[in-house]
């Protein structure tokens, strides 16, 4: 899950195309508002902070191209940090550029490490991006397989259990439980060639 889905950028390119749109904001609006709030960005500031990144990714979209800028993720983040410093300049908020008089602030810290695309804040960001997705798409295939089947998969692919004790656990043979994780590993893939990474 390394790269945002290609067809899913061609196609909200079109901006007739709500499905794509609804698609791109469901994926990323819960996970970027999960990383300011546990960044310290105060709830009051949030919505107004949101709106105008969903804005510029909507007005910029047509703009992104991965070989020049490199991943989606790694371009919003880039879109995040920017909006942080125009919200907080628009409000006058000394934070923003650290002009306290004794160092810089929290809020420069974070502007800093999220511009930055080898900082803490950075690696942060996209492991736990790679932990949202991965959740939506477990979330999306659960209920296609069986319990056992899906257990089986997530015992081992993802608790990397022994194939021995899930089996045995199951009451499935070791077999069995290979053919299980691989059913659902190629639903997965199947499912997060559309979504966004």
């Amino acid at each position: 899950m390394d790269e945002t889905s290609n067809s899913l950028l061609v196609e909200v390119r079109d901006s007739a195309n709500q499905e794509a749109w609804h698609t791109l904001f469901d994926c990323y609006t819960p996970f970027v508002r999960s990383i300011l709030l546990a960044r310290g960005i105060q709830v009051s500031d949030l919505d107004d902070i949101m709106q105008n990144v969903l804005s510029v990714v909507v007005r910029r979209i047509p703009e992104f191209e991965r070989e020049r800028v490199g991943s989606f993720r790694a371009w919003v983040r880039s879109i995040c940090a920017n909006c942080l410093l125009e919200h907080y300049r628009k409000k006058g908020r000394k934070e923003a550029t650290g002009d306290r008089g004794t160092g810089e602030s929290k809020m420069a810290r974070v502007l800093q490490e999220l511009a930055d695309p080898v900082s803490d804040l950075s690696r942060y960001w996209d492991e736990e991006h790679d932990a949202y997705l991965l959740a939506r798409l477990l979330t999306k295939v659960e209920n296609e397989f069986r319990p056992n089947t899906f257990n089986a998969f997530r015992r081992l692919a993802i608790e990397n259990e022994s194939v021995d004790e899930v089996a045995a656990d199951l009451g499935m043979s070791v077999n069995a439980a290979f053919v299980s994780r691989s059913k659902v590993l190629k639903r997965l893939r199947q499912i997060a060639a559309g979504m966004i990474d």
